[in-house]
């Protein structure tokens, strides 16, 4: 029994499209990114500025709300890392920040327009 050119180039191509996948895997990230969230209002992160932990080359989204008094804007920078919202927030607006530190360290977030009232500790620890 002959096999016709088509069949045996169609199983070809299949053989070498299964084969690259045992090759070159899709690697899909299944960690979820470390969530945090920073509500600024009353000179305050969150009522006490908390310290937040993050593990080093873990993504991280960490969002800001502005729930301050109609007028008073905010911001949010951490020194040394490079993170900052793009604008300053109004009340009533949120910006969620991506980022994956890469070196361990304590590091400070705080917001430029309300210095010492707006600041805490954002420690990158070693993986976990």
């Amino acid at each position: 029994m002959k096999i016709p050119l088509v069949y045996m180039g169609i199983g070809i191509g299949i053989l070498l499209v299964i084969g690259a996948f045992f090759l070159f895997p899709l690697h899909a990230s299944t960690t979820p990114p470390i969530s945090l969230l920073l509500t600024a209002q009353n000179s305050h992160f969150n009522q006490t500025n908390p310290p937040l932990l993050v593990s080093v080359d873990k993504l991280v989204e960490l969002t800001v709300q502005n729930q301050d008094y109609p007028g008073v804007l905010h911001n949010l920078v951490i020194s040394g890392l490079g993170v900052k919202t793009q604008t300053f927030l109004k009340p009533g607006e949120t910006e969620t920040l991506q980022f994956t530190p890469k070196r361990i360290g304590k590091y400070i977030y705080s917001c430029q327009l309300h210095p010492g009232m707006m600041e805490g500790e954002f420690v990158v620890t070693a993986k976990k």
